[in-house]
């Protein structure tokens, strides 16, 4: 006779928590396709390389890394609506469509600089321009208008043979909605940004998510 425990198949080191992580940014290029891209090397590792003055190179694009963010990291919502058919002779719906699919990105960034500054403001990041020492920096708001970045998102859980990384890409994306900033005693000034993807012509998806590292491949296989 079949039991409880020798049916159930959960497997605790599936579940994953996201201990650290980072946004990266780079303003978009329609020349640029990420057809081929991946942002792991052939052992699952991270493929960074040309780490220096908050840029990192990350399967073959340069990034820009918006350092630090409050605790409560990234959040990836979903809103899918749809449309019912209904039928004088049922009270349950006969069809169901999906008329709408929308991911976007939440987070809040702890750093004031150039990077940051220019999304918050809608500009290009090489208009942002860069910190030099010893100088002021100043940044004008323009009119309104719509930039188009791509962004990679990293989480990192475990460490070492262990560690697990989660990425997920938007390629074709931009900043559509802003937080409040607050000058108080009590709060660090941050930029609180949203961000919505759209279908990149060149790979035609949104989003892609990949799941891989070390500690990642050296589990077993499961449905």
């Amino acid at each position: 006779m079949a039991t409880w425990e020798g049916m159930f198949t959960g497997h605790t080191n599936l579940i994953r928590k996201m201990l650290f992580g980072s946004v990266l940014v780079c303003d978009y290029t329609a020349s640029g396709s990420f057809s081929t891209f991946t942002p792991f090397a052939s052992d699952g590792s991270v493929a960074a390389s040309g780490i220096a003055g908050g840029k990192v190179t990350i399967g073959g694009v340069v990034w820009t890394d918006l350092g630090y963010l409050t605790d409560d990291g990234v959040t990836f919502a979903r809103a899918v609506t749809g449309s019912d058919v209904m039928g004088w002779q049922s009270r349950s719906p006969l069809r169901h469509d999906i008329t709408a699919d929308v991911e976007t990105a939440h987070f809040m960034a702890l750093e004031t600089k150039p990077s940051n500054m220019a999304l918050y403001n809608n500009l290009l990041l090489a208009s942002g321009g860069t910190m030099a020492s010893g100088a002021s920096y100043s940044l004008a708001h323009p009119q309104a208008q719509t930039v188009y970045r791509s962004f990679l998102f990293l989480g990192s859980d475990g460490t070492g043979s262990q560690q697990i990384v989660g990425a997920k890409l938007y390629p074709y994306s931009s900043v559509t909605d802003l937080g409040d900033k607050d000058w108080k005693a009590d709060t660090p000034d941050q930029f609180e940004l949203t961000v919505t993807p759209y279908v990149d012509p060149n790979v035609n998806y949104d989003v892609k998510t990949w799941i891989d590292g070390p500690g990642w491949r050296a589990l077993s296989a499961v449905a």
